[in-house]
């Protein structure tokens, strides 16, 4: 499963086209990007990318400078892709949920191959490589991304992609938005945070403050999805597809992007409670309850619709027994309830907390 999964977050960062159809847009790579010769399932296909394939395999890139060039992005567009994000969430722990919980992936010295001692699971193994992949072409360089393990990680081979300065005195700065996920790991990237942007109706350019790069709470939200979701979400045992079950991503640390546009839209109202490093205030100010119930009312809805087995009889008329779930609708809403909502409150704190540094 993470071989599929692996291959839709790599390859879509290489597709232009793809960035059009959703919002926020994602601009890993810029417009006026390279080639590269793309290898699947032994298919050699060449995309415009700027990376050319000599004939003796070696790579080489551009020098010529790569500026960010984003489009404006309105706090009803972070929304609406968040919310479009939820359907990712919930696909994913749907098809997570078909193996068991196979703790042999999870567990240290279980596997040994070529460069692999054992030292790290089998999951960590393949998400600190993947990273160590997508590092090499800069994803880690983009402000919305937050590797797992950063210690890890070369440095990119592209040349840095130019990101617009932080101005504190200029509300018109503009924003670098990039959505793609890790998703070898389930993809806990979609959280709801409508409830922080019903109140503005109007264009907001932003940009992160310098702070937004020292916040990566990966660790909770890793030991969230292991020790806390996934006993819930498969059945115990192991079923033999240990290379094919491990899943996680992110997404709870786009709270920052809410947070600063939060501030720019009213910073008198959390400067007091940021000087004071009052969190609970600011924490208050952040919590939405209604609407916080209304997004796990929608993603119980969703989980139902996407989730149910269906039912026919031979002559094509529906049954109509009492629905049976691929996974209980109540898992989905709990998970944002009591974590993915939360978790992207605590990064706006630790934000705000350093707003004003």
């Amino acid at each position: 499963m993470e071989s599929k999964l692996l291959e839709l977050p790599f390859s879509s960062i290489f597709n232009q086209n793809a960035a059009k159809s959703s919002s926020p847009i994602s601009h890993f790579t810029p417009r006026n990007a390279f080639k590269v010769m793309a290898t699947s399932f032994g298919a050699n296909v060449y995309r415009s990318l700027g990376i050319s394939h000599s004939s003796s395999s070696n790579i080489r890139f551009s020098k010529k400078p790569r500026v960010d060039e984003s489009e404006n992005l309105t706090l009803n567009s972070i929304r609406q892709s968040l919310i479009r994000q939820e359907d990712s969430i919930i696909f994913s722990l749907l098809e997570r949920a078909q193996y068991c919980y196979n703790p042999d992936t999870y567990k240290q010295d279980s596997f040994s191959m070529d460069g692999f001692h054992g030292s790290l699971s089998l999951v960590e193994f393949m998400v600190r490589e993947t990273e160590r992949l997508h590092a090499q072409v800069g994803r880690y360089k983009s402000p919305d991304e937050h590797p797992f393990f950063p210690s890890y990680l070369p440095e990119p081979m592209l040349p840095p992609l130019q990101y617009p300065k932080f101005n504190v005195s200029s509300p018109n700065a503009s924003i670098s938005c990039l959505t793609k996920s890790l998703t070898d790991i389930i993809t806990l990237m979609s959280i709801s945070i409508h409830n922080f942007c019903l109140s503005l109706n109007y264009t907001i350019k932003l940009v992160l403050h310098h702070c937004a790069a020292s916040i990566n709470i990966n660790n909770k939200v890793w030991n969230m999805y292991f020790a806390e979701l996934l006993p819930r979400l498969v059945e115990a045992g192991d079923d033999g597809n240990c290379g094919s079950t491990a899943a996680l991503s992110k997404r709870i640390h786009y709270g920052k992007f809410v947070a600063e546009a939060k501030f720019r839209e009213s910073p008198k109202t959390y400067e007091d409670a940021i000087r004071a490093k009052d969190q609970s205030r600011l924490m208050e100010l952040l919590t939405y309850e209604t609407v916080e119930t209304a997004v796990k009312k929608r993603v119980d809805m969703k989980t139902k619709t996407y989730g149910q087995e269906l039912n026919f009889q031979l002559n094509g008329v529906a049954a109509v027994p009492d629905p049976v779930y691929k996974i209980e609708p109540s898992l989905v809403a709990d998970l944002y309830g009591d974590w993915i909502m939360p978790l992207t409150k605590e990064v706006q704190v630790e934000y705000l907390l350093r707003r004003l540094d």
